[in-house]
């Protein structure tokens, strides 16, 4: 039975600034706001479930064993700071492989944590920096969608969102304007109230 929301969020260009194929710690940069992000969803009982494209394994620029290592590093870091990563899901195979692909804007990755974790994808969000992304959230049935970055998507429907206390302001927005009418004012006084900028 799927019981809880989640927030499922794009790695490269969200969690981490984009240089390209990140496979190891001193190549990793968070983007700012982005460990206070994580510990925001922490605080709303959102669990963080990231959903990440990684051709670099399937082209050779870093192994699974090193990205698994880097994730857990990101994972430390980000429980320290107070907003613990749920579940890490990954693709490895390189665009247009001749192989079967969980590659977004395939929805597989985040169909299978659904089912896994127990997500009802109706009410979660998504976050990404890419259309694929949105594609991927749309197709599984993630009702809130946002993309992440200087330029909106072309796509309807969906959230421009330039920093993440804009990412924080709209989950806590979208938080208080589903809660049930007997319970919001609950809501409010733990703590809902979206972030100021």
């Amino acid at each position: 039975m799927r019981t809880e929301r989640a927030l499922f969020l794009d790695r490269d260009g969200v969690l981490n600034i984009d240089h390209g194929y990140v496979g190891s710690i001193e190549r990793w940069d968070w983007i700012d706001g982005a460990r206070e992000l994580l510990a925001f969803a922490a605080e709303q009982s959102l669990p963080v479930v990231v959903i990440t494209n990684q051709s670099g394994i399937g082209r050779g620029f870093f192994s699974p064993d090193e990205f698994h290592s880097l994730m857990r590093w990101v994972g430390d870091e980000a429980a320290r700071a107070g907003g613990p990563i749920h579940s890490v899901y990954f693709e490895p195979s390189v665009p247009g492989a001749q192989v079967a692909s969980r590659r977004k804007p395939s929805p597989q990755m985040i169909l299978e944590a659904a089912e896994e974790i127990g997500i009802r994808l109706e009410d979660s969000f998504l976050i990404g920096d890419q259309e694929s992304d949105i594609q991927a959230g749309r197709s599984a049935g993630v009702e809130h969608l946002a993309i992440f970055g200087p330029k909106p998507s072309t796509l309807s429907g969906v959230r421009h969102l330039r920093n993440h206390t804009e990412s924080m302001n709209w989950i806590a927005d979208t938080l208080e304007l589903t809660q049930p009418r007997s319970t919001s004012a609950t809501s409010q006084e733990s703590g809902l109230a979206k972030r100021k900028a």
